[in-house]
């Protein structure tokens, strides 16, 4: 029947019997047996009517579109291509154009779909940018992308062509091609927010930051307060090139816009500190450690309660403190000492101490603490327990001058007036520039000669009093003796005037040392604690923080000699750098630009002291974590293509593994390092890569992976992979800490559509670090699929069965000790049959400004016979710019039921990189 119809057909409108008068009926006479083949079900006999009527009727748009159609039913989509694009000559639509496009990239015919899109450039539909980039790519000519753009840009004054040609040349490293088309677009349009920000970082990564921070202050007024990225280059600049009140705004309105880090915190705080705003100064410490959770952020709010003496607020802001913040403030030694003051503040002397004891357990070496806990074992006639202590406390610290002042008031207050004489002396070794009287005072009262020690003090003090009649002293060290011999013989009202007088020209500790005598006069115990812990209560970077302003070279250096790796990066390398060390500030840099790319500071530093250029690739991290066991991972890779089928790859990764309190077996924390590089190849037929490399905890061994994949006949494909010193991975019934070697292949393909098959074996031994065979597990699992679609999404649904053996080597699981030969490989085996079901939802790309992004979500039910069966699910979304994954995210959530484990949840990230 077939047949025949089609032999009419041609007879019908052979071109002896077709006449002008009878044209329209015979075209009409094939719609209608068109529709006919069509309403059958007959697709090939359709297709074949549509071809012959194409080349009767070869103008008819109807003929041409449904040839195309027809084609692309029948799963043809070469003919449907050739078809649309003879169709664009004759219909050149908007909609026609994308579908070539995206039809010419699916089948990789890139000259065809290049034609599609440049003809939607000429049209002024720069939105098909991106994908006209990604097919030049494709071709290793993105520079050809670049000069359309750019052509098409110009003819249509296009301000987001410029910007999409900027971020092309800046993809390739054309530097200078992105700042010309930067300043055509400026000139163009103006300068706006966005512009200034992107053309200032491309100046940065030339070194030219004077010229990028004035494109920013050109830009600043008409900045929205929404614009965080601008601000924040804006304050970084501005900072670094001493615009104290520019930096300040811009912090200012990050912090308003809740976009505020550490460095905009740290320039707030510092300027109403300089500025003597106390006030204003303790309620961004609050804002910054509520943002931030940094404990220095605290410990700097809690100073400046405790330097106007309101204990009872630096106690309640300790008490109102939430479990985290807790738990992050209680290892730094600062929050104990603080919180020891606070306690004695409010009498609770046992609760000090203990603070004092914590302090001491976090920085059992730290001389600043020892000396707050020998004056608080001073006071308050705590004498049994100064003399239990006094001895450790004693050790160390001995260059200390503040130290063995302490030492000597506690040794007088044990009664060990032998010692007192000792620790006197050391302190006039350490402080020479006091006048000797004054020493030999204090050596006569340690020694039980009060009426000397005061004859002695006496006549040092008239001496002085006729220098504060006369109106001058002779050096400052004069006004300072004369103040604490005062302290002994002046009446209440005299004190207080002198002490007012000379507080504006003496320092701080002289001054707390003259009411310390004072006190100590009066028998003032606690009094004379509190002030004894001033002598040196500053935390390291306050400290820094004082001599950095008013360059103090001297403390400078002293603080770098005692607590170098107790400073922020950021002042080290400002404090080196003060100090001539440029050499040094220089290698500081270079070691922490690499761990901390991100960090302005590190780039500005960068900018100003090396030579190297700024990292092209970005680390990934990934982190899981169950009951039983904990892991979390950094990994960082890059990928360089070299020709049109060969890429290079490289990488490296940090991984730790530990197991959790109440898990059932007992892990030593291990820590490993890998790096590799690799390379692959992508070819008509064949794919494969090879990569090998080393592993920190596999000192003896090497990793080598090698995978390949075979298209077959039929749509079909094989797999082949094989490892050798891979890290193992954990799973519900297999539990390793080492290595594993595998060798593992598969076979996958359609059935009838629209379901589909897998099938792969899989062969493993798992060894420890130092590769001692643990045990072996092989299995099998076979896997039919279905595809489908509906609108916008595509759905995938699942059943598969895994059948697996396994067995240990002799003592390889159980508990481990350190002398365990496999401390590091524990390996659980259960030989099981598993049956399982699933499904997949993968959303079509959003398409956001120069990106797309596909979410996704996935689950699986499993029954096993070993242990019943559980649930897993995992929901993400891809992040694809220019047509290539570049990014996963995903959070995972998995149960097994009774037997099968653990409670599983997690979040992740992985992040690849293409050059």
């Amino acid at each position: 029947m077939r047949a025949a119809l089609i032999f009419l057909l041609l007879f019908a409108c052979s071109g002896a019997r077709v006449s002008a008068a009878t044209a329209d009926q015979q075209e009409e006479l094939m719609r209608s047996l068109l529709e006919t083949f069509i309403g059958a079900g007959d697709l090939p006999s359709a297709l074949e009517t549509a071809r012959k009527a194409g080349k009767l009727y070869p103008k008819s748009v109807f003929w041409v579109k449904k040839s195309g159609e027809l084609s692309l039913w029948s799963g043809d989509p070469k003919s449907a291509l050739a078809s649309f694009k003879r169709l664009l000559s004759l219909e050149n639509t908007r909609e026609l154009r994308a579908r070539v496009a995206v039809l010419a990239i699916g089948i990789k015919d890139y000259e065809t779909a290049l034609y599609a899109l440049e003809l939607d450039l000429a049209a002024n539909n720069l939105e098909k940018a991106d994908d006209l980039i990604y097919i030049y790519e494709q071709l290793g000519r993105p520079e050809e992308a670049a000069d359309l753009i750019e052509k098409y840009s110009d003819r249509f004054n296009s301000p987001s062509g410029y910007a999409k040609a900027i971020e092309l040349h800046t993809n390739m490293g054309d530097k200078q091609a992105a700042e010309i088309n930067y300043r055509t677009s400026i000139r163009k349009f103006g300068l706006t927010p966005v512009t200034a920000h992107g053309y200032a970082e491309l100046l940065s990564s030339k070194r030219d930051l004077a010229a990028a921070f004035e494109i920013l202050k050109s830009a600043e007024p008409r900045a929205k307060r929404s614009d965080t990225s601008f601000w924040k280059m804006l304050g970084d600049l501005a900072w670094y090139f001493g615009d104290v009140q520019r930096a300040v705004k811009a912090a200012a309105i990050l912090d308003g816009e809740g976009a505020a880090q550490e460095p905009e915190y740290d320039r707030l705080t510092s300027y109403y500190r300089a500025a003597g705003m106390e006030i204003e100064a303790e309620k961004f410490y609050i804002r910054a450690w509520q943002n931030t959770s940094k404990p220095y952020f605290l410990m700097s709010w809690l100073n400046a309660l405790a330097r106007r003496g309101d204990y009872a607020a630096v106690g309640a802001a300790i008490a109102g403190l939430n479990p985290e913040q807790a738990r992050l403030a209680a290892t730094n030694q600062y929050f104990w000492t603080l919180k020891a003051i606070a306690e004695a503040e409010t009498g609770n002397m046992a609760g000090a101490l203990a603070a004092y004891d914590a302090a001491l357990s976090i920085s059992p070496d730290s001389e600043e603490v020892k000396i707050q806990l020998i004056w608080f074992l001073s006071s308050g006639h705590r004498g049994p327990q100064l003399r239990e202590r006094i001895g450790p406390l004693s050790a160390g610290g001995a260059e200390l001058p503040e130290k063995q002042l302490a030492l000597s008031y506690a040794y007088m207050a044990a009664g060990d007036s032998g010692s007192a004489l000792e620790r006197i002396a050391a302190y006039r070794r350490l402080n020479p520039s006091g006048d000797a009287p004054e020493f030999r005072a204090d050596a006569l009262e340690a020694g039980g000669f009060t009426h000397a020690a005061q004859e002695v003090s006496f006549g040092r003090w008239l001496k002085l009093a006729a220098a504060r009649n006369a109106g001058s002293f002779a050096s400052a060290q004069e006004a300072a003796d004369w103040l604490r011999l005062c302290a002994r013989f002046c009446s209440a009202p005299r004190f207080s005037g002198e002490l007012n007088l000379l507080s504006t020209v003496l320092d701080r500790e002289k001054i707390t040392n003259a009411l310390i005598g004072r006190a100590s006069l009066h028998g003032e115990q606690e009094t004379i604690f509190r002030l004894g812990r001033g002598l040196k209560e500053y935390p390291v970077w306050l400290k820094l923080s004082k001599a950095l302003t008013y360059t103090e070279t001297g403390e400078l250096d002293q603080l770098l000699a005692e607590s170098r790796d107790a400073l922020p990066f950021r002042d080290r390398i400002t404090a080196l750098e003060r100090l001539g060390f440029t050499s040094e500030a220089r290698a500081q840099t270079a070691r922490l630009y690499w761990k901390n790319g991100g960090d302005i500071f590190l780039n500005l530093k960068a900018a100003e002291l090396l030579d190297k250029a700024r990292p092209s690739v970005t680390p990934a991290s990934v982190y899981r974590k169950r009951k039983a066991l904990e892991t979390s991972g950094a990994a960082v890779s890059a990928r360089a293509a070299a020709g049109e089928r060969l890429t290079f790859t490289a990488g490296g990764a940090v991984f730790r593994r530990s197991a959790a309190k109440g898990g059932a077996l007992i892990i030593a924390r291990k820590e490993d390092k890998d790096g590799w590089a690799g390379v692959s190849y992508d070819g008509k037929h064949w794919d494969a890569a090879l990569k090998a490399g080393g592993r920190d905890a596999a000192k003896k061994f090497f990793t080598a992976g090698f995978q390949a994949a075979r298209t077959l006949t039929g749509g079909m494909l094989a797999e082949l992979e094989a490892g050798c010193g891979a890290r193992a991975d954990e799973s519900s019934y297999l539990e390793a800490a080492g290595m594993r070697d595998h060798l593992s292949a598969g076979v996958s393909g359609p059935l009838a559509k629209p379901y589909y098959f897998r099938v792969s074996m899989d062969a493993a031994q798992y060894f420890s670090q130092e590769r001692i065979y643990a045990g072996r597990m092989s299995s099998g699992r076979a896997e039919i699929s279905r595809q489908d679609r509906v609108p916008g999404w595509a759905v995938s649904t699942r059943l598969y069965y895994q059948n697996a053996s396994a067995d240990s080597a002799p003592r390889a699981k159980g508990t481990l000790d350190a002398a365990s030969p496999f401390d590091g490989a524990v390996f659980v085996p259960s030989s099981f049959n598993q049956y399982g079901t699933g499904f997949t939802l993968t959303r079509d790309g959003y398409k956001l400004p120069l990106r797309r992004l596909s979410p996704y979500l996935s689950a699986d039910y499993y029954y096993n016979s070993s242990f019943l069966g559980g649930f897993g699910s995992r929901a993400g979304a891809t992040f694809s710019p220019w047509r290539r994954d570049i990014a996963d995210f995903w959070v995972e959530y998995s149960k097994g039921y009774q037997g099968a484990g653990d409670e599983i949840k997690g979040t992740g990230a992985s992040l690849t990189l293409y050059f």
